[in-house]
């Protein structure tokens, strides 16, 4: 424990850390199923499959790009919050 804190501090601080870890994986889980749907339409297209790599861009890449950068988004406002608290403590 960090000399000055209190038990209950020591505590928030550790839940803080396993959220972070949390959304941090998340992001990672939803970095990869986007970058593997990215390579998967990079590959048609090599193929010369256009239509098809258009339709994944459309109905699936899309969705995972905005599922991708919203965890992005949630794990940098969490990092900014606890700058935040930090300073102020």
């Amino acid at each position: 424990m960090k000399p000055g804190w209190s038990g209950s501090r020591a505590l928030a601080a550790t839940g803080l850390l396993i959220a972070h870890r949390r959304r941090l994986d998340d992001f990672i889980a939803k970095r990869k199923a986007y970058t593997d749907t990215r390579q998967k339409i990079l590959e048609l297209i090599e193929q010369d499959k256009r239509a098809e790599a258009l339709r994944l861009a459309h109905e699936t890449l899309t969705p995972i790009y905005k599922t991708y950068t919203d965890a992005g988004d949630a794990l940098l406002d969490a990092d900014i919050l606890a700058a935040q608290q930090t300073a102020e403590s």
